[in-house]
């Protein structure tokens, strides 16, 4: 094979890849209807003052993982932790505080129920709270598995 064939070659094998005049008009034709009608909210001084303690609550608990008792599951808390930051600063930076606004109460909502039954615990109410535990399963299932994903959905 000579050379001007192989350089025909590898010019017809990179033509087949490259993707025709529509497609390509339908991937710009797509993000110029999207950059030009999404919707741009404003940001009131209550959605950031919601963003801000929610992001100091959560960067708090992070910092505060290294001076614990470490326990099994630090690295998954911690990378839970970090994942959390990183969605909440992305809904930040990209001005998607509708998603933010509904979504951080409804996840956070059974988090303080599971709190207040582990405080009741350590208390030694094992009773109250066993029965405090029975309620916020069902809470929790109805938070996290029905209505986060059904807002997700809309």
């Amino acid at each position: 094979m000579s050379e001007r064939q192989v350089e025909r070659w590898w010019r017809l094998r990179r033509n087949q890849d490259k993707p025709s005049n529509l497609t390509k008009f339908c991937e710009h034709a797509w993000k110029t209807v999207y950059l030009s009608f999404r919707q741009r909210l404003e940001l009131s001084m209550d959605v950031y003052w919601f963003y801000l303690t929610t992001m100091a609550y959560i960067v708090s608990l992070s910092v505060t993982f290294f001076h614990d008792v470490k326990r099994k599951d630090f690295m998954e808390m911690l990378v839970h932790h970090i994942v959390a930051i990183f969605l909440l600063s992305l809904s930040w930076i990209t001005t998607a505080f509708r998603i933010g606004i509904i979504l951080i109460p409804l996840l956070d909502s059974t988090e303080a129920l599971l709190e207040f039954v582990k405080a009741i615990k350590r208390a030694n109410f094992e009773k109250m709270a066993t029965i405090l535990f029975v309620g916020f399963v069902p809470v929790w299932f109805y938070t996290r598995l029905y209505l986060f994903p059904l807002y997700l959905y809309r």
